[in-house]
């Protein structure tokens, strides 16, 4: 398969030649009910939950936890895979916060946002440092926590109706500090990840998160 998250092809073409979801699925469970000791197959069960079907995030995440475990050399792939389970897992929860709240009309704030995916946001992120740690040269180590970064970031300023972080900067509470520490952190990620690059043509992914990060400070010239 390719790298979680970035490939086109997201499963191996057998797997993609299974006409619907639910076969892929079927055949991927008898892969771990016949193989239960291979983690990849655990994984690969696990990301068809997520990238297939979307749903059932807390059974996904038990199929990554136990790719992981079983994993007798530590596997970065494992643990950046983990850490995108989570992601998209909080990224679930605040579509059905912004949602709830069109639909019948309740106040959002930074601070309902944070007690509902800081938590797992947090996991996240450790999953993706784990997978850093153990391939310091892969591109996904990085680009992925910053996106995860701002992504709450930006809902946390459109639940504040905020522009630009500027404000949710200078609060001294939590949202303040998470704003502060994780931004910052993504900064670091990318100055990280352009010092690797070096001369190498910056990826679109990279490119990106560059754009992304300048808007959210509100550098609209600088943009």
């Amino acid at each position: 398969t390719d790298n979680a998250g970035f490939g086109k092809r997201q499963f191996s073409p057998l797997i993609e030649a299974i006409a619907t979801v639910d076969g892929q699925q079927q055949v991927l469970t008898l892969l771990t009910d016949v193989c239960g000791l291979e983690p990849h197959y655990w994984n690969h069960l696990g990301r068809h939950l997520i990238y297939k079907t979307n749903e059932n995030f807390a059974k996904a995440e038990q199929f990554l936890l136990k790719a992981v475990e079983l994993s007798k050399e530590e596997d970065p792939l494992h643990f950046h895979v983990l850490g995108m389970v989570r992601r998209f897992w909080a990224k679930d929860q605040l579509d059905s916060m912004f949602k709830n709240a069109n639909i019948a009309p309740s106040p959002l704030s930074a601070e309902g946002l944070l007690a509902e995916v800081g938590d797992l946001t947090m996991t996240a992120l450790d999953a993706f440092e784990k997978a850093r740690d153990l391939d310091p040269e892969d591109e996904h180590g990085y680009v992925t926590p910053i996106q995860t970064i701002l992504m709450i970031a930006e809902r946390m300023c459109q639940a504040s109706g905020h522009t630009s972080i500027a404000e949710l900067c200078s609060r001294d509470d939590e949202v303040g500090r998470w704003i502060q520490k994780r931004v910052s952190e993504a900064e670091d990620l990318l100055a990280r990840l352009q010092h690797f690059r070096g001369r190498k043509t910056q990826s679109e992914h990279e490119r990106r998160c560059d754009i992304r990060l300048t808007a959210l400070y509100g550098d609209f010239d600088e943009l």
